[in-house]
C-alpha cells in the first residue's frame, strides 16, 4: 500500500505592509536580498525562481520575510558583526557551514543561527501548493 506524501503547507505572506520585491528574475532577487541583508551569491536550477521579499528596518536589526518557493541556493560570506536567523514558515530548510555544521529545519517546527564568523550555505527546495 503506497502512502501519498502529505502537501506541503504555503502559508500566506508575512509582512505585506512592508513591500521590496516579487520577481521571477533571479538578478533582480539577487540584487533585492543583497540590498537588505548582505551580498551574497544566490542561484536556481535554470536560473528560475519565485521570490518574495518583504522587509523593515531600522539602525539595528532587520525583519524580513524571503520565499523562493522554488529550489535555491544561497551562499553568504561571514557577517562579521551580526547573526542571521532563520525560520522556516514552509517547506524545509537546509544550511551548512565552512566549520562542517550542519543542520536542516522542517516548516514551522524550528530555525537556523547563521553565525558572523563562517561561511553559511542555504538550500531550500521547492514549495509546493497544499
Amino acid at each position: 500500500m503506497e502512502v501519498a506524501a502529505e502537501p506541503v503547507q504555503v502559508l500566506p505572506a508575512r509582512l505585506t505592509r512592508y513591500p521590496i520585491l516579487d520577481t521571477h528574475s533571479l538578478d533582480e532577487a539577487r540584487e533585492a536580498v543583497t540590498r537588505v541583508y548582505l551580498d551574497h551569491d544566490l542561484t536556481a536550477p535554470d536560473d528560475r525562481l519565485e521570490m518574495t521579499l518583504n522587509a523593515t528596518s531600522d539602525r539595528l536589526f532587520t525583519l524580513g520575510y524571503l520565499t523562493y518557493k522554488s529550489a535555491a541556493k544561497l551562499v553568504m560570506p561571514p557577517t562579521e558583526d551580526c547573526y542571521h536567523v532563520n525560520l522556516t514558515t514552509a517547506g524545509r530548510t537546509e544550511a551548512n557551514r565552512t566549520d562542517g555544521g550542519r543542520a536542516t529545519t522542517t516548516a514551522r517546527t524550528s530555525g537556523i543561527v547563521l553565525l558572523p564568523d563562517q561561511e553559511n550555505t542555504v538550500r531550500w527546495p521547492p514549495t509546493r501548493s497544499s
